[in-house]
């Protein structure tokens, strides 16, 4: 409702008489309209970007633990043979 309100004034800024609580239905309808119109237009702009300059292989989402920069992986050098040595974190048991 919050945003059917505030989208009813936005629109009587931009010169449409548009009353929610006077007539609801059409207020949804707008509403409704105008959501469809955005996608729209958000789905063709990123279409004609990406057959303009490529790179649509950027747009995959990185793995969880690459975005917070966190892995479940650790590493750690072995100091007397020089190895190094990649465990799950808080699984090595020392002996």
């Amino acid at each position: 409702m919050q945003k059917l309100q505030a989208f009813a004034w936005q629109s009587t800024q931009r010169g449409n008489t548009l009353h929610v609580a006077a007539n609801p239905t059409a207020g949804e309808l707008l509403h409704k309209e105008y959501l469809q119109k955005k996608d729209v237009l958000k789905t063709t702009s990123k279409t004609s970007i990406l057959e303009k300059y490529g790179g649509e292989q950027y747009l995959d989402r990185l793995p969880k633990e690459l975005l917070s920069g966190e892995s479940s992986q650790c590493e750690l050098m072995d100091l007397v043979s020089g190895t190094q040595l990649t465990y799950r974190c808080g699984v090595l048991a020392y002996g």
